[in-house]
């Protein structure tokens, strides 16, 4: 099984409701799977054991990412704003030194957020300890409005943009 990330945008209200549609339609079922968590907060699924999921959703936008590794996935609107003392808040220097612009800085959060879902920690730890700086597996890709970061080994993913 390769990589791959299906995305799809979606004006519903109940966002865990769509990424669990997404996700049936990745895995080509007529239903959602019945998906679980571990201990530390990870979701997997109980009927698949053979393939690792991470899920995200923003307003807007929902993504799932499908691996035979773990993996994780974030999705943020490229013009999320976020407030000037972010970066040196959460952000390590070599990661603040990457974060030059609004849309960079959301690249760098997804970046994290994305290598922590795939580790299955969440957001456990001091975040200005956690480098996503110079790491060869995380990928970021701008999708229209959206920035998409996904965490795997490899980092290469299929990118699958779907309705719902």
């Amino acid at each position: 099984m390769e990589n791959a990330v299906w995305f799809a945008r979606t004006g519903a209200r109940d966002l865990s409701a769509a990424a669990r549609a997404l996700l049936a339609r990745a895995l080509g079922l007529p239903e959602p799977p019945r998906v679980e968590k571990d201990a530390r907060g990870k979701p997997f699924l109980p009927d698949f054991p053979g393939i690792q999921i991470s899920i995200s959703h923003t307003r807007g936008a929902v993504a799932v990412a499908l691996s035979e590794r773990p993996a994780g996935v974030d999705v943020e609107p490229a013009s999320r704003t976020l407030h000037d003392w972010f970066p040196a808040r959460f952000f390590t220097g070599a990661e603040r030194s990457l974060a030059d612009c609004p849309e960079e800085v959301i690249a760098v959060w997804t970046c994290k957020e994305a290598l922590l879902k795939r580790d299955g920690r969440g957001i456990t730890l001091p975040l200005r300890e956690v480098e996503t700086a110079g790491r060869d597996d995380l990928v970021t890709r701008r999708v229209g409005d959206y920035v998409v970061s996904f965490c795997g080994e490899p980092a290469a993913f299929s990118l699958i943009e779907t309705t719902l």
